[in-house]
């Protein structure tokens, strides 16, 4: 499984790390792409290698952190097909990233198989959701 994210103040890097825990507990190798710092070809590669892709992202200026947004252009690009996909992201005082992303998704017609937005920093219960979407997501590709 790849988790892909991009983060301006850590939080999403937080919840993109407690996704892989989940993941990896159910027994999923998991790869975990800062989209922010490697270039956009190389998040392809990884994306491309595994079935199961969550993508996480804060909201910036309404939309997906356009670093995350450019790794869906190019996936979209490519025709990446046949995924099982989580997604996640944080917000301040309006949210808007996750369902960008859910938009982008719905055209390749990847299986969304769950959504998990926060406020701000993770609160105490939000890393036990992100393990938990990282676990359906694992254990959706491993069906």
């Amino acid at each position: 499984m790849t988790v892909v994210y991009g983060s301006m103040y850590d939080h999403t890097r937080r919840m993109a790390d407690a996704v892989a825990r989940g993941a990896a507990a159910a027994g999923v190798p998991v790869a975990v792409v800062d989209a922010g710092r490697i270039h956009p070809s190389f998040v392809l590669a990884e994306a491309w290698r595994r079935r199961g892709l969550v993508l996480g992202a804060p909201t910036y200026d309404g939309g997906i952190l356009p670093a995350v947004g450019a790794v869906l252009r190019l996936m979209a690009r490519k025709r990446l097909a046949n995924r099982v996909v989580g997604l996640f992201g944080s917000h301040g005082w309006q949210g808007g990233a996750v369902r960008k992303m859910a938009d982008e998704v719905a055209e390749p017609r990847w299986e969304v198989v769950d959504k998990v937005e926060f406020e701000g920093a993770p609160r105490r219960e939000d890393p036990a959701r992100g393990a938990e979407l990282g676990r359906q997501v694992a254990e959706r590709v491993t069906d």
